[in-house]
């Protein structure tokens, strides 16, 4: 008596742990933010001298959002139209 048979601890285990999801997709990274074409000459503008505010102005007068000079350049630039930024300006 009792022999092959699993304890009820180890059947219960097996019943409530999930099959494991597939993993994600890996996701296309884009450019890195100051490689992106939409940012690229604002990155530029600051390694060769001229002023954060000065090239924040230059970005609003552009319609660009400023704060992404406050990331990480080497960052993934945000999703958008980069590939196209540069035909359209």
């Amino acid at each position: 008596p009792g022999q092959g048979h699993a304890p009820a601890a180890a059947s219960e285990a097996t019943v409530a742990e999930a099959p494991a999801a597939p993993p994600a997709p890996p996701v296309e990274e884009g450019p890195k933010l100051k490689d992106d074409p939409r940012f690229s000459k604002y990155f530029k503008m600051i390694k060769m001298g001229v002023p954060l505010p000065a090239v924040k102005q230059k970005m609003v007068q552009e319609g660009i959002d400023a704060s992404y000079l406050d990331k990480d350049p080497e960052s993934p630039a945000p999703p958008g139209t980069s590939a196209l930024w540069g035909i359209l300006r």
